[in-house]
């Protein structure tokens, strides 16, 4: 069971987190928009940065909603690993199998998801099913803006659905996608290390900053650094 402190500590990160989410949204919503001058984008990143450091929803830890431990958490059950068990040794978790389970466990969803586009492509097909996240959709945004995915939707409240891009001869938006930044091993860089190289000439680095998920060139002008989460080529 959680302690009393963290619950308390994590219910107060909640309620700064909803009282500065209006004004977060509001000034990403004007960093990403090119309406705005490159100077004046800056300053709205400046001032984001400025906000308290507690107000960020990345604060936030998912704790499972029985016992309130933060580790060994399954986002699709909302809960730990262990109140998981114990519910469906019980049989109190409806449908719940032991592949079922397994399959509804996946950790790495960006992993998941980059396997399941390579294999679309390869396959020839015209569209594949996503698990639902937060950070796979910000993922999604940034490839459909860069031109390797068609769009994407969200089907049965808990899929994305991503339509392909084809070129006229039939050949893939995408020639390789690869995961840098592993759950096992974070991987970070900073503005000095967006450089373009020739072997992503006709791609890009896909990058999680505070001020959003991005691609380099953005993150390069914005001056960010951040994760390293995908090379796309």
């Amino acid at each position: 069971m959680a302690s009393k402190g963290d619950r308390e500590r994590e219910n107060k990160i909640q309620r700064i987190v909803e009282l500065d989410k209006e004004k977060r949204n509001e000034l990403k919503m004007k960093i990403r928009d090119s309406k705005y001058s490159n100077a004046e984008r800056l300053q709205f990143a400046f001032q984001l940065n400025k906000m308290r450091k507690m107000g960020s929803a990345v604060k936030l830890r998912n704790r499972c909603s029985i016992t309130g431990r933060s580790r060994g958490y399954y986002g699709f059950f909302g809960l730990g690993r262990h109140a998981l068990r114990k519910l469906g040794a019980e049989g109190r978790l409806p449908g719940l199998t032991k592949a079922s389970w397994w399959i509804k466990m996946r950790n790495d969803l960006i992993s998941d998801g980059i396997v399941r586009i390579k294999n679309g492509y390869m396959a020839g097909l015209q569209s594949v099913l996503l698990c639902r996240s937060k950070i796979v959709g910000e993922i999604l945004r940034v490839l459909k803006e860069g031109g390797f995915i068609e769009s994407f939707s969200v089907v049965k409240e808990r899929y994305f659905e991503v339509l392909l891009r084809y070129t006229k001869n039939g050949q893939g938006a995408i020639f390789d996608i690869k995961r840098k930044s592993k759950p096992g091993c974070r991987l970070y860089i900073n503005t000095s290390e967006l450089k373009r190289n020739i072997t992503n000439r006709f791609g890009f680095k896909v990058l999680s900053t505070n001020m959003g998920v991005m691609n380099d060139f953005d993150a390069k002008k914005l001056k960010v650094g951040g994760e390293y989460l995908l090379e796309v080529l």
